[in-house]
């Protein structure tokens, strides 16, 4: 088993030239792609070297977050699971009292953070 993707690197601030592998990488993962460039301030990186591995949105809405379009090319190797925290601790720091998000396929993987279904 690989170790904890923590020891690698820390996720960042997505910059423009990062929007094309979003894109992408959320292409693969056949999650949205249309609002990418106008909410990339909002997203979050994660890379190891050039590769970008993993992005992750905090979409502000009032004073609550949703977290959407977390993808990543390497699952199971612990890089969704450090983004998503990376994402929450932001979330926090804006001062937001409330994170949500919508999954078809993910559920239990979001629920190690305490996430549950609301509807």
């Amino acid at each position: 088993m690989p170790a904890p993707f923590d020891e690698h690197g820390a996720p960042t601030p997505a910059q423009p030239a990062d929007a094309p592998q979003i894109e992408s990488l959320l292409s693969a993962q056949a999650l949205p792609t249309q609002d990418v460039r106008a909410r990339l301030p909002d997203y979050l990186v994660l890379r190891e070297g050039g590769e970008l591995l993993a992005c992750a949105g905090l979409e502000p809405h009032g004073e609550g977050v949703v977290l959407r379009s977390l993808a990543t090319s390497r699952p199971g190797q612990g890089v969704g699971t450090q983004l998503t925290r990376a994402a929450l601790v932001q979330a926090r720091r804006k001062g937001a009292q409330w994170v949500v998000l919508r999954t078809a396929t993910a559920a239990d993987f979001f629920a190690q953070f305490g996430f549950r279904p609301i509807a």
